[in-house]
């Protein structure tokens, strides 16, 4: 079994670190992306995650720019994930996850 997590803020960091340490416990792979946004990068850093940073923060002003910035994520995040055909994916608020786990047809689990 191979899941996904997308790491989309700091935050997830600290909620994800230990779960991640239990799927890969009990054999499962996990393929790990993270945003460029915060102290996302540094945090999983911390504590020895192996990630891929895939996109970075931006803030447009309008909605529109904001809806398009997320669909450039998702758009990178399925560039990058679709080789290791993940049999799950797990964020807690990831946009970009959630449209992405759908363009390649992943069955996702969004924690919010």
């Amino acid at each position: 079994m191979c899941i996904w997590i997308d790491l989309d803020n700091s935050p997830h960091v600290h909620f994800f670190a230990p779960i991640v340490s239990n799927l890969r416990n009990r054999g499962m792979d996990v393929i790990i992306t993270a945003r460029s946004y915060a102290q996302t990068e540094e945090l999983a850093r911390w504590y020895g995650l192996d990630f891929t940073t895939v996109g970075h923060h931006r803030r447009p002003l309008y909605t529109a720019a904001r809806a398009l910035a997320t669909c450039e994520r998702a758009c990178q995040l399925v560039s990058y994930v679709r080789r290791f055909c993940p049999t799950a994916a797990i964020s807690h608020g990831s946009r970009a996850m959630a449209m992405a786990a759908w363009i390649i047809r992943v069955p996702g689990d969004d924690l919010v």
